[in-house]
């Protein structure tokens, strides 16, 4: 996808960490139609079912439901939905895990916000 075609996209941002979350949609969130902020896996399913998201960028470990708990869930209705995940863990069980899940991207935290928004541009 060619970053002119981002203010078409509806973007749901997953991440209980308040701080980065409003980061995020400070830096990048003016590029896109809609972009949604949950806290947790469970309130962003919710905004799923509700929005339906053309990308949903997730954290991992979040209260409630973590980020591959949603994103299995997401993946029963919409098996080829970009998912992005950010994490502050690189270990071997969470990188198999969003392998498993076809995630189109594992961002290991802290990152570059326009390094996140240089992967939605190639998606």
């Amino acid at each position: 996808m060619k970053i002119e075609k981002l203010n078409q996209m509806k973007v749901l941002l997953v991440e209980d960490e308040i701080e980065l979350s409003s980061m995020l949609e400070n830096a990048i969130g003016e590029y896109f139609f809609t972009f949604k902020v949950a806290s947790n896996g469970k309130e962003g399913l919710e905004l799923f079912k509700e929005i339906k998201p053309d990308l949903v960028i997730t954290d991992i470990n979040m209260p409630n439901m973590n980020g591959i708990e949603m994103s299995k869930e997401i993946r029963k209705t919409n098996p080829n939905l970009p998912i992005i995940i950010l994490s502050a863990f690189s270990q071997k069980d969470y990188l198999l895990n969003a392998i498993d899940l076809s995630v189109t991207k594992y961002l290991i935290k802290p990152f570059d916000p326009d390094e996140l928004l240089e992967s939605i541009s190639i998606i």
